[in-house]
C-alpha cells in the first residue's frame, strides 16, 4: 500500500494490527498507529557502522578540572593525545527537521518540551521526545527566518525569537495555548534576537545583536529598549525570579548585570588580571544560574566559568581546553575505526585537528548534575557542580547548540544536522553504535507499509533511503540500497503476512524483495514495450506474493501475475501526460483504483487487464448535482474501504466519495484549501486524512 507522508517533515504514523490485506479495518488502524510507533521512534536505532570511540586532548591548562568517566584510554605520546572508548548512551530522538537550535523542557512536566530550528520551525514533544509535531510560528512569517530559542513560563505561554540575518531584522512569537497558535509580539526595530528569559508571564527580556537588549513588561505586546553600553552581540539572558539579580553575556568577554530585576544592566569589569587573561578573551556563547547569585558561564575557548556570588568576585576557571576532532567524516570513520594520528602527524596526517569547542550552552537538573554543550559534537557533563566535568561521546561530531536536563538521568541537546539527541541514563551505559547520517542530510520519508504486526519498512529519499523494523516498530535498521536505485524511493507495498514485496523510485525502478529488504532484484527490464527507465514511479500495490500492479507518471500502469518475471503495460485510455500517483484493491486482485494528475481516475475489474474511467458527468460537487471540473484537479491518493465505499485525496483540499464503487464521485468539503497527502479509513463514518504542512481532518 502506498502512503504519501509529509513533505520534508519525517513521517506520518500507522496503528494497530494488519492481520490481512483483505480486512482494510485492521490494516488501516495498523498503519495508523504505525505511523505513531515511527514517529515515536525517530530516534532509528542507530546502526552499528563504527565503534564508540572519541578523544580529549591532554593539553589541557592546568586549572582544567575536566576527567574522563566510563572510559578506558590509550596514550600516542608522539601526538600527545588520548584515545578513548565509552559507555556513553545517547540515541537520536529526531533527524528530520533542519538545524536544531534550542530544546527546552518544563520544570513542572518533563513530558513536555518544545524545540526550535534554524529553518524556522517550533516543534513539541507531549510524552519526552518519543514523538514531535511541528507547530507553525506565525502567519506571514519573514522569507529566511532562523529561530535560536525557545522559552516557555507554563504549559501554556512562551516565546520563540531569532531573525532574518540577511536584514538583519529581529523576530519574535508568543503562544498562550501551548503552542497551538502564534503571534508576532517582535519589538518595532528589533535587530536579530538571540535568546530570551522571563520570570512572569508578563515581565521578560530579549537580547540579540548590536549590544540590544528589550524588556517587557506585558508579555511582549509592548517592549522598552534598554541600554548595554557594548555594540557586541548578546547571546544569553537570566534575571533571577526569586530575587533582583540577573546576568546577560556576549561577545569579546561581555559581562552585564542587573541588581534592580532587569531595569537597568552595567558592564562587569574583570576581578583581577588572571581573571582579564583567562576569562575576558573569548565570546561567552551562554550561561546557567541556579539562581541570582550561582551560575555557569560558556565560552567559544572550550572554558566554562563558576560564581558564587553573582560575579563579585572572580569566577573560577572549571574547563579550558581543547578537544582532538575530525576535519571531515572520512576522518572520523578512520578515526573510530583506530586508526593512529594526531593534530600533526600520523598515519592520517591532517585528518584531526586540535579543537577548541565552543561551548555554547549548559543545563543543571540539581545544583551537583549538569551538562555542557558545544562544537564537534562536544557533551561535559558533572555530578559535583563543576568540580570535575566528565567528557561524553555524543554519537555525533557536530556542533550542538542547547542542553536540556529534566532528571538526573534524562537529558536532550539540539544541535546542527538534524540532531536532537536524548539520554535516559545519565550518559552512560551500553556501547553506543555510532550512526552515519550522511553529512546531516534530512530525511524525508514517503512511503511506510507493514506485513503484520512485526515486520515493516519504511522508504524515501536520500539515495532511496530505506528501514526495516522486525520489531513492530521498537528499532529500525537500513537495509541495502538496490544497486542503480533511484534518489527517490516513492512507495513500497508488502504482502500480508510474508517478507516479500515491492519497491519503486523516481527513475523507473521496480525491486522486489522475498527477505524484507535485505535482498532486492531490480524487474525493470521485464517491463513490456518501450524502456520505462527515467519514468517516475510513484505507486505500488501487492495483491498477494505474485501479484501487483505500479502506476507513474505519463499514464503508465503495469502489473505482474508471475512475481515480478514479467511486467505487462496496461492500456489505460487516457491523455498520456496524466501521471499516475496512487493504486489500490482494497479486497481481492480482480477490483482495483488509480488515481493521478489532470482529473486521472481509473478502474478495473478484471485484475488489471483494462481500465476505464468514470464518465465526467457522474463526478459531481458537494452538491451533488453540479459536475465538478476534474481537469485541474491533482489527485494523490485513493483508497477504499471496500468494493463499493471508498475516497480520493488530492491538491487544493480536494477530497471525493463514492458510495456505488465509483459509478459515481461527489465532492465533500472540508473548509481546507491545502494539499491532502495521506488517508487512514477506519470504518464507512471514520476517515482520517493528513495535508502537506500538519494539518489533520
Amino acid at each position: 500500500m502506498q502512503m504519501g507522508l509529509f513533505e520534508d517533515q519525517g513521517v506520518p504514523s500507522i496503528v494497530g494490527n494488519q492481520v490481512s490485506k483483505r480486512s482494510p479495518y485492521q490494516r488501516t488502524l495498523f498503519l495508523l498507529l504505525g505511523l505513531l510507533v515511527i514517529l515515536s521512534n525517530a530516534s532509528l536505532q542507530p546502526l552499528p557502522l563504527f565503534a564508540a570511540t572519541n578523544s580529549v586532548s591532554e593539553n589541557f591548562t592546568a586549572t582544567t578540572n575536566i576527567d574522563i568517566a566510563n572510559t578506558t584510554a590509550t596514550v600516542d605520546i608522539a601526538h600527545g593525545q588520548t584515545r578513548l572508548t565509552t559507555t556513553d548512551a545517547w540515541t537520536n530522538t529526531l533527524g528530520f527537521f533542519g538545524n536544531n537550535q534550542d530544546v527546552f523542557f518544563l520544570n513542572s512536566d518533563p513530558l513536555v518540551g518544545w524545540a526550535v530550528t534554524v529553518q524556522g520551525e517550533i516543534l513539541k514533544t507531549t510524552d519526552a521526545g518519543i514523538f514531535w509535531h511541528v507547530q507553525h510560528s506565525a502567519p506571514n512569517t519573514p522569507y529566511n527566518t532562523e529561530l535560536y530559542n525557545i522559552f516557555f513560563i507554563d504549559a501554556n505561554t512562551g516565546w520563540a525569537v531569532g531573525g532574518v540575518p540577511e536584514g538583519p531584522s529581529g523576530y519574535m512569537v508568543k503562544t498562550t495555548d501551548g503552542g497551538a497558535t502564534w503571534n508576532v509580539v517582535t519589538p518595532s526595530g528589533a535587530t536579530v534576537l538571540q535568546d530570551t528569559y522571563f520570570t512572569s508571564t508578563q515581565n521578560g527580556w530579549a537580547v540579540g545583536w548590536a549590544g540590544a537588549i528589550y524588556r517587557t513588561q506585558d508579555g511582549g505586546a509592548t517592549w522598552a529598549t534598554q541600554t548595554s553600553g557594548t555594540g557586541e552581540t548578546l547571546n544569553a539572558v537570566y534575571v533571577d525570579p526569586a530575587g533582583t539579580k540577573g546576568m546577560i553575556v556576549g561577545g569579546t568577554g561581555t559581562i552585564l548585570r542587573t541588581t534592580d530585576s532587569g531595569a537597568t544592566w552595567s558592564a562587569r569589569a574583570p576581578a583581577n588580571a588572571t581573571e582579564a587573561g583567562l576569562l575576558l578573551t573569548g565570546n561567552f556563547s551562554g550561561l546557567y544560574f541556579l539562581n541570582g547569585n550561582r551560575g555557569w558561564l560558556f565560552s567559544d575557548g572550550g572554558g566554562i566559568s563558576y560564581t558564587i556570588d553573582h560575579g563579585d568576585t572572580a569566577f573560577s576557571i572549571q574547563s579550558a581546553g581543547t578537544l582532538d576532532g575530525p576535519d571531515d567524516e572520512a576522518a572520523f570513520a578512520a578515526y573510530l575505526a583506530g586508526a593512529t594520528c594526531g593534530p600533526i602527524s600520523g598515519s592520517c596526517v591532517g585528518a584531526l585537528r586540535t579543537v577548541i569547542p565552543n561551548l555554547r550552552a549548559g543545563s543543571f537538573f540539581s545544583s551537583d548534575i549538569g551538562m555542557v554543550v558545544g562544537n564537534k559534537g562536544a557533551i561535559l557533563k558533572t555530578t559535583n557542580g563543576g568540580a570535575v566535568w566528565n567528557v561524553q561521546l555524543s554519537a555525533t561530531n557536530r556542533n550542538l547548540f542547547s542542553v536540556a536536563m529534566t532528571s538526573a538521568t534524562t537529558a536532550y541537546v539540539a544541535g546542527e544536522g538534524n540532531i536532537l539527541l536524548k539520554t535516559t541514563d545519565g550518559g552512560s551505559g551500553s556501547p553506543y553504535s555510532w550512526q552515519n547520517r550522511d553529512g546531516g542530510r534530512m530525511y524525508t520519508f514517503r512511503a511506510i507499509d507493514f506485513a503484520d504486526a512485526s515486520n515493516g519498512m519504511i522508504v524515501g529519499d536520500g539515495g532511496s533511503t530505506m528501514l526495516k523494523t522486525t520489531d513492530g516498530g521498537a528499532t529500525w535498521g537500513g537495509v541495502s540500497t538496490p544497486d542503480n536505485a533511484g534518489e527517490i524511493a516513492n512507495a513500497v507495498d508488502l504482502v500480508s503476512g510474508t517478507t516479500t514485496g515491492w519497491m519503486v523510485d523516481s527513475n523507473g525502478g521496480i525491486y522486489r524483495t522475498t527477505d524484507l529488504g535485505d535482498n532486492w532484484t531490480r524487474q525493470t527490464a521485464n517491463v513490456s514495450g518501450a524502456s520505462i527507465v527515467g519514468t517516475p514511479l510513484n505507486g505500488v500495490w501487492a495483491s498477494d506474493a505474485n501479484t501487483a500492479t505500479v502506476v507513474g507518471d505519463n499514464g503508465l500502469v503495469v502489473n505482474t501475475t508471475d512475481a515480478g518475471a514479467t511486467w505487462t503495460r496496461r492500456a489505460t485510455d487516457v491523455i498520456n501526460d496524466n501521471n499516475g500517483e496512487s493504486v489500490h484493491f482494497p479486497v481481492n486482485a480482480a477490483t482495483g483504483w488509480v488515481v493521478g494528475g489532470e482529473g486521472l481516475i481509473l478502474k478495473t475489474s478484471d485484475s488489471g487487464a483494462t481500465w476505464e474511467a468514470p464518465l465526467v458527468e457522474n463526478i459531481r460537487e458537494a452538491d451533488g448535482v453540479t459536475v465538478l471540473n476534474i481537469t485541474n484537479k491533482y489527485f494523490r491518493l485513493v483508497k477504499m474501504l471496500n468494493n463499493t465505499t471508498g475516497w480520493i485525496t488530492g491538491d487544493n483540499g480536494i477530497i471525493l466519495k463514492t458510495t456505488d464503487g465509483g459509478t459515481t464521485w461527489v465532492q465533500q468539503t472540508i473548509g481546507f484549501g491545502g494539499d491532502l497527502s495521506n488517508m487512514v479509513i477506519v470504518d464507512a463514518d471514520t476517515v482520517w486524512i493528513t495535508g502537506r504542512n500538519d494539518e489533520l481532518f
